[in-house]
């Protein structure tokens, strides 16, 4: 299976956190709860699945971080 993209050429914790910051958004508990029942596994770490991500970043619509984010992540789950 092929990884999926690096957003914005973070790791995945630190875009996790700027994204926090920068939009004051979280996720709910129960949320957090449900995505990680679901969770990707990649190489034997657990991975929020990147339709989720989606959701998410559509939502937050944070400018053109987002935009190219959600681009990146269209085009990968389109050739799924």
């Amino acid at each position: 299976m092929a990884r999926p993209p690096r957003l914005s050429g973070l790791p995945a914790c630190q875009a996790r956190e700027a994204a926090r910051e920068a939009s004051g958004s979280r996720w709910r508990a129960g949320d957090i709860k449900k995505l990680i029942a679901e969770a990707e596994i990649i190489d034997d770490l657990p991975f929020v699945k990147l339709e989720d991500v989606l959701k998410w970043k559509k939502l937050c619509n944070r400018g053109e971080k987002d935009k190219r984010d959600i681009e990146l992540i269209e085009n990968y789950l389109s050739q799924k």
